[in-house]
């Protein structure tokens, strides 16, 4: 019977993240959509070694808490869309007309007039016995995070340890220093789970991207 117990639980847990991973990959593909029809703004602003929150279109228009909920119904309640995206971009460096864009997908806690929680900095030093955040509560056991730096993506794991938040952080590649500043979406109560559902990144070639032309006239002259 125990047996029998933990198989059924075992199958909900695999359930879940079956559905969340479906449901992730939706939201992403909304989310680079929006990205894609609505534009960045102030594209000269983008730097090739470091990211910016995505926040406003080319219009510089700034996103709702609606433009990022999922499912993306308007008129839908709120309480009802349990997923919204968050995203950075930065400069392409092998292509000025592209942007890299890393989108991280997220539960939602939202309530009726609360915002989103934006993605935050945080940077994360070296000891002796793993890596610590200078913030305590921003970094979950087994969340994920992006470098600021090149856009790698990682995993936090707590050390045991006492009076002190250790964590080891595992990249998808071999890298020796993991110190710097990390991304991180935190939890809109600063407590429970990570809300960071997963992160994507791809490249994107937009029309208001390309680098603008500087044209200057002489006094009083004009076009």
């Amino acid at each position: 019977m125990l047996f029998i117990g933990g198989a059924f639980v075992l199958g909900i847990h695999y359930a879940t993240i079956s559905t969340e991973q479906t449901i992730g990959a939706a939201v992403v593909r909304e989310a680079v959509c929006t990205v894609r029809l609505r534009g960045i703004f102030r594209h000269d602003l983008l730097a090739q070694d470091r990211h910016l929150p995505y926040t406003q279109d080319r219009s510089g228009k700034v996103l709702s808490v609606d433009d990022r909920l999922y499912p993306s119904i308007g008129r839908l309640a709120r309480q009802y869309r349990q997923y919204y995206w968050q995203a950075l971009c930065r400069a392409d460096p092998l292509d000025p007309c592209s942007v890299l864009l890393t989108v991280f997908v997220c539960r939602s806690t939202l309530q009726s007039d609360v915002d989103l929680p934006e993605p935050v900095q945080v940077q994360i030093n070296a000891t002796a016995r793993g890596l610590c955040p200078e913030q305590a509560g921003y970094v979950y056991d087994g969340g994920l995070l992006v470098r600021d730096a090149d856009g790698l993506i990682c995993r936090a794991r707590r050390l045991a340890d006492q009076g002190q938040e250790l964590f080891s952080i595992t990249p998808k590649g071999q890298v020796q220093d993991m110190s710097g500043r990390y991304w991180v979406i935190r939890s809109p109560d600063g407590k429970g789970r990570d809300p960071t559902l997963a992160i994507y990144q791809t490249r994107l070639s937009l029309p208001d991207s390309r680098p603008s032309v500087q044209v200057q006239t002489s006094a009083g002259g004009g076009l």
